[in-house]
């Protein structure tokens, strides 16, 4: 199923911010769509994602059943919290609706993670000018090796050295070790 999905996921969830919820939901789409899918879609019953929220949903009561209110009322609710996590994650980009859900037919999402790109407000074109831009023929204007991120530091150091959770510790102590 979606293990390199919900990959994907938690690599979105730790550059956006989503409510638990959310989070949650997006697990879940992630796991139960295919990752041969392209693009990967969800397309499982409100019932089945607000399982993933923690809600079991009871079946709907039959006619003239004394507990119809009350039965009525917690499936909205469930019904509910998917649908203010499915809006957060569209909000977030995330998922995309491919498809809406109505009467007999279930809704269809596309998962994103945030790679589609946002159509421009403006389709005002651009006269491009490619004679600044593109160098003459035949002349590299940057050489190989003379580019700044090509430079060795003087110190034989790394320009970008490892985040610090990456540095040695002695356990012992919880110090950093010099390198």
């Amino acid at each position: 199923m979606g293990a390199q999905l919900v990959g994907k996921a938690f690599a979105f969830a730790s550059r956006v911010t989503l409510k638990p919820n959310e989070k949650l939901l997006l697990l879940w789409m992630s796991l139960t769509a295919l990752d041969s899918d392209n693009p990967p879609r969800y397309f499982a019953a409100r019932e089945s994602s607000a399982l993933a929220l923690g809600r079991m949903v009871p079946d709907a009561p039959p006619q003239g059943d004394p507990n119809a209110p009350a039965i009525e009322a917690e499936r909205a609710a469930a019904f509910q919290r998917v649908k203010i996590a499915t809006q957060g994650l569209v909000q977030a980009g995330a998922i995309r609706n491919a498809r809406r859900g109505r009467e007999g037919t279930r809704a269809e999402y596309v998962l994103t993670f945030g790679t589609e790109s946002v159509p421009l407000e403006s389709t005002e074109n651009v006269p491009l000018s490619g004679s600044e831009s593109v160098p003459p023929r035949g002349r590299n204007p940057y050489p190989r090796g003379t580019t700044e991120e090509h430079k060795e530091q003087p110190s034989g150091e790394s320009r970008h050295p490892a985040p610090p959770h990456f540095w040695p510790v002695d356990n012992s102590k919880g110090e950093r070790i010099a390198v």
